[in-house]
């Protein structure tokens, strides 16, 4: 794990611990579930990751319970990509179109540094820890090669990033529907292309509705 990264997650988990102290003061533990699309943009080491290749594109669901500081929540992502990228075969680079598509459930929390509220915009803060099933399949290959044109293997990582919620409750009408939309990286490795660790994380968006 990369230095900055482990800064990082440690200042989470202490904003995380923080937070606890805050929470028992909230009495809502009401569930919301949530439903968007989401773009991941690809990154890594050349020919040991996406990053050369196209954005992918999916759907997240997730369900969170918790109270107005800290909510714990279970989201499964899936998303697929296609286009063209360099693979190494035997120490040696090759450059070939691709069909990628990824199942990932992802076990979170989430820091609402201001009480979340019933109407209005919320923020907060977001981690995650990964798990995910993959499937890629490579249209070329070259002569001889050890890669098989159809792979599978799972994946592990984690991430973190920021999020927002704008409740549409009305003036006289309380309502836990909202549009809300998240930000964040993941790094994630997953066995692939005869590789133990290959890059399968990146910057991701989403957007959509909760209920």
């Amino acid at each position: 794990m990369k230095p900055h990264f482990k800064l990082i997650l440690t200042a989470f988990v202490f904003c995380a611990f923080s937070s606890l102290a805050h929470a028992q003061r909230s009495k809502s533990n009401e569930q919301t579930s949530k439903i968007g699309i989401l773009q991941q943009t690809y990154s890594g080491t050349k020919n040991h990751s996406f990053a050369e290749g196209s954005p992918a594109y999916g759907v997240e669901i997730s369900t969170d319970r918790g109270n107005n500081y800290l909510r714990y929540f279970l989201k499964g992502r899936i998303s697929y990509s296609t286009g063209l990228q360099n693979f190494l075969n035997l120490g040696t680079a090759f450059s070939s179109a691709y069909q990628f598509t990824t199942f990932a459930p992802e076990l979170g929390i989430s820091i609402y540094p201001v009480s979340r509220r019933e109407r209005g915009l919320n923020l907060y803060l977001w981690g995650v820890g990964v798990l995910s099933y993959n499937y890629l399949e490579i249209n070329t290959l070259p002569t001889g090669s050890n890669i098989p044109p159809k792979d599978q293997g799972y994946g592990y990582g984690y991430g973190g990033g920021l999020g927002f919620e704008i409740m549409l409750s009305g003036a006289r009408v309380k309502s836990k529907s909202m549009i809300y939309g998240e930000v964040g990286f993941r790094d994630e490795r997953a066995q692939l292309v005869k590789e133990t660790a290959f890059e399968v994380g990146g910057i991701t968006f989403s957007l959509g509705y909760g209920f």
